[in-house]
């Protein structure tokens, strides 16, 4: 929650986590500790662009796991259906 982003194009903030499923643990293996996690996200996101429209949309993130590169995500950042298409959804998948 909270994280804005904001580019030439506008700006978009994570507005409500909707869903946080999944698991973690620690391991101490040697005076290491180990962290392992797997979680599906979902959420919502707002934005305006440099023009002033609003827009509202969801993220999905499936698979975020710790044997997973951040290149390997698999997100997903979409538009509500009555949205016009926006520059702002791909700077939410790069963000």
């Amino acid at each position: 929650m909270g994280l804005h982003v904001e580019n030439d194009e506008g700006s978009c903030e994570v507005t409500e986590v909707s869903k946080l499923e999944g698991e973690a643990s620690i391991n101490n293996r040697k005076g290491k500790l180990i962290f392992f996690y797997e979680w599906g996200i979902k959420a919502t996101w707002t934005g305006t662009s440099k023009n002033g429209n609003k827009y509202k949309g969801n993220i999905e993130v499936p698979n975020l796991s710790d044997e997973n590169d951040m290149e390997d995500l698999d997100i997903s950042v979409t538009l509500c259906k009555d949205e016009s298409e926006t520059p702002l959804t791909a700077k939410g998948r790069k963000s």
